[in-house]
């Protein structure tokens, strides 16, 4: 069986392909494809099983907050408790400010998602044709954050959510038990651009 949780730490940041995991398993040092609601197809299938993704456009118009109640649906009905039954044996937690974070043996990381909409062909609704989620990794070290989008590198995070994905939910912010799996940034492979002391080898933010 796959353990796509990493609970038996056999990945780390040294050890997998970078290409083979995304931003969740990068920030939940799972290292793997960590989503936490299925795919697009399942997640589509969701909204529309809750009446959400075929929205009639004078609903849209009349109540522009409907769409901050969709992606607050999302996390906070389906994301948040599936990440709180995933990572429960590493005590996760929400958190709402940095003091509330151990930094000696939790991370911190948060979450973004964005729901896209087009009209259809009668431009009478509005249809729910996209969505995507996105977890950063804080590091207190150098006082950054960090992502990885997609197959890419890890790198340090815009102040921009939006620069791949409108991703314009509330942020949400976790604290989770790290599993100190290597994440060193080495110069010699790592893209990220990082001002430090050229003597520093490695770049060490956990």
């Amino acid at each position: 069986m796959v353990d796509l949780l990493n609970r038996d730490n056999e990945r780390n940041y040294t050890n997998s392909d970078y290409s083979t995991y995304n931003c969740g398993g990068f920030a939940l040092e799972t290292y793997s494809w960590y989503q936490p609601i299925g795919g697009y197809n399942s997640t589509l299938e969701i909204l529309n099983n809750e009446g959400l993704s075929f929205i009639d456009r004078n609903c849209i118009d009349a109540y522009p907050e409907f769409y901050d109640y969709m992606t607050q649906f999302m996390v906070e009905d389906l994301i948040i408790p599936r990440m709180m039954k995933d990572f429960k044996d590493r005590n996760i937690r929400q958190v709402k400010r940095r003091g509330q974070v151990d930094f000696t043996n939790e991370n911190l990381i948060s979450l973004r998602v964005g729901i896209e909409f087009s009209l259809d062909e009668s431009e009478t609704a509005w249809w729910a044709d996209d969505y995507d989620f996105h977890y950063r990794l804080y590091n207190p070290q150098f006082d950054l954050w960090y992502e990885k989008c997609g197959k890419n590198h890890p790198r340090i995070a815009p102040n921009n959510w939006d620069e791949n994905f409108l991703y314009n939910s509330n942020t949400y912010y976790f604290a989770v038990a790290t599993k100190n799996s290597n994440l060193i940034f080495e110069k010699n492979k790592e893209p990220v651009i990082i001002e430090a002391d050229d003597s520093n080898e490695n770049l060490i933010f956990l």
